[in-house]
């Protein structure tokens, strides 16, 4: 399994890697091989960047989730860039996998740091965004499962502008993602069923 994307994936806020979600997934999943390729502020275009040495290599996954989307809403990149990069992401997701699940944003502007009307705009960003790349997702044929009503929990202001999250906020993501997983197999996978990367 390969999760992909930026801080949602990296567990920002999390006291240890056991409590973000790659690491959930591995508690869960306890003989999968899981590989971490998120990395905090990352947009679509740098996901990208983060598939291409794995599909130039022939790399094949059982499963590649996706963590990407969010920064893309904060950075205010055009609609028309973000469809350009998502459809660029899921050529390379595809050569992956042909398991490819693309976990959305949680609602920017229902984070407490946000205060009307910033807090609108963000919100209806997000939900523009999260529909345009449900969109490019569909055209695919992979699922996406938008998390608009995932609220940010409880942030903590660093003073540089990041979203810090609390970990009882990654373990509802963690819940979320596994039935989407589930039904992206195709079958139920036990926690001692072997999935391992090909």
């Amino acid at each position: 399994m390969l999760v992909l994307g930026d801080s949602t994936g990296v567990g920002v806020g999390c006291g240890n890697p056991e409590q973000t979600v790659a690491g959930l997934m591995a508690v869960e999943f306890r003989r999968a091989e899981i590989g971490n390729l998120c990395c905090n502020g990352a947009r679509l275009a740098d996901t990208v960047a983060q598939c291409e040495p794995l599909a130039a290599r022939g790399d094949v996954f059982d499963l590649v989730l996706m963590f990407v989307g969010g920064n893309d809403v904060i950075r205010f990149r055009s609609q028309r860039q973000m469809a350009w990069d998502a459809r660029a992401l899921l050529a390379q997701a595809k050569r992956l996998s042909t398991n490819v699940v693309w976990m959305g944003s949680a609602n920017i502007g229902g984070s407490p740091l946000l205060i009307p009307p910033l807090s609108w705009l963000m919100a209806s960003r997000t939900k523009r965004t999260m529909r345009r790349l449900a969109h490019e997702a569909q055209a695919f044929g992979h699922g996406t499962m938008p998390l608009l009503r995932l609220r940010i929990e409880a942030p903590t202001d660093h003073g540089d502008g990041r979203i810090m999250r609390k970990c009882h906020a990654f373990n509802v993501l963690g819940q979320s993602v596994q039935p989407t997983m589930d039904v992206a197999l195709g079958f139920q996978i036990s926690a001692t069923s072997p999935v391992e990367a090909v």
